[in-house]
Parts: C-alpha cells; structure tokens; sequence
C-alpha cells in the first residue's frame, strides 16, 4: 500500500472512531508491515472504556472490515477542558526544576500535600525522551512518599503523541501492592509547558486510585 493510500486510510478510519459516543479525538499508528499498532484515543467520562474499545472495533469491522485486537487501544480519559489535574485538593503541583550536565539530566519534582513537602529526584540520559520519563519518574517518587509502606508505583511508558491539531502527554503506570496490580493511565495537554504536562498527565493517571494509596495522617 502506499504512502498516500495509508494516510488516507488513517484519516478515514480516525474520522469513523471520532464520530462516536464519548470521543474527542483519536491517533492511530501503523506498523512497518503496514497494519494498526496502536490507537490512541481521548474520550469524556461519559462512557466505560471498556464500552468505547468495543465501539471501536465494532466501528472497523462494520465499516473497514478491519479486525484489531483490544490491547492496541489506549483510552484517555477527560473531564471538560480541564487539564491541570490534582491528586486530591490537599495535593498539589509545586515546582519542577531541570538541570543538564553534560550527556546527563538531572530532575526534581516538588508536591505539596498539608504544607508538607514531598521532592522527587531523577536523573539518566540526556534525549528528549527519556526526559519525559525521568519528569514522570521523579513525579512518581515525589507522590511515593505520601502513599502507605505497601504500595508501589512503576512507569511503565509516557509519551506525547499529537490529537486534534494538539500535544498531548500519555502516562501509563502501574500501581504495585502485596494484593493487586492496578494498571492506571492519564493525559494532559501540552500548553507551552512540556514538563509541567508531563508531571499532569502522571498525576492525572493516578487520580482515580489515589484515595486508597495515600498515607492518611494521624489526627
């Protein structure tokens, strides 16, 4: 297939996905064989994403007689047009400091949780991507020293993929505990900022789950 016939089918099949209930934007990419690897979507809340990842492969099938498998689908989840998200209103965004050194990056991130402090430190090599994992990195151990002794958080990918003619940040993380493993994902979009996005797209995925990893302070 060629070049053009892939665009065009991408934004043929981008458009089918973006008519449907719950959908604000997708981004689909291909392979080197020329087949879907992986279909980013942005959606409201106002549908499970387990509901809009069956939409979608009815949506292809029906209509491209394309068959994808369900794990090529990311679903991220939106309320409004917010996109600074907090983990709980004691929670708080409160600084973001990068330093370079040579073919090294060096990373901290400070939350505020009660007016207690939480700093984060991270540091590897210089690219820009792996920038953007030692931002979420360091977000991840900031947020780690407020959660119970039992739980740990791993980053599993993040990454800024373009949606509606924007950038937007995706975090996927995976929440750790002696009884369960919760596979967590957010979004941002990127406003001139791109490490303040990533540091909101990592609190974002946490959002729903923080309420049961978060130390409770003594009263």
């Amino acid at each position: 297939m060629a070049l053009e016939d892939i665009q065009k089918l991408k934004r043929e099949l981008e458009e089918a996905i973006n008519q449907l209930q719950g959908i604000i934007s997708s981004h689909i990419a291909f392979d080197g064989s020329q087949n879907i690897e992986e279909i980013h979507v942005l959606a409201n809340f106002n549908r499970s994403p387990k509901q809009i990842v069956r939409d979608i492969e009815s949506a292809l099938v029906t209509r491209f007689g394309i068959r994808i498998d369900h794990k090529k689908v990311s679903i991220a989840q939106v309320k409004g047009k917010e996109n600074h998200p907090a983990l709980s209103p004691r929670i708080k965004f409160s600084g973001l400091d990068l330093s370079v050194s040579g073919l090294q990056s060096e990373v901290q991130v400070e939350l505020v949780r009660d007016s207690v402090i939480s700093s984060g430190v991270a540091s590897g090599p210089n690219s820009k991507k792996n920038q953007l994992r030692l931002i979420s990195q360091a977000t991840l151990k900031a947020v780690g020293k407020f959660l119970k002794p039992n739980y740990s958080l791993v980053l599993e990918e993040v990454a800024s993929i373009p949606l509606a003619n924007q950038e937007v940040i995706l975090a996927f993380i995976t929440s750790l505990s002696t009884r369960e493993e919760m596979k967590l994902i957010g979004c941002a979009f990127v406003k001139g900022d791109l490490g303040r996005a990533v540091i909101f797209a990592t609190l974002d995925a946490l959002n729903r789950a923080i309420g049961s990893l978060l130390e409770e302070e003594e009263i």
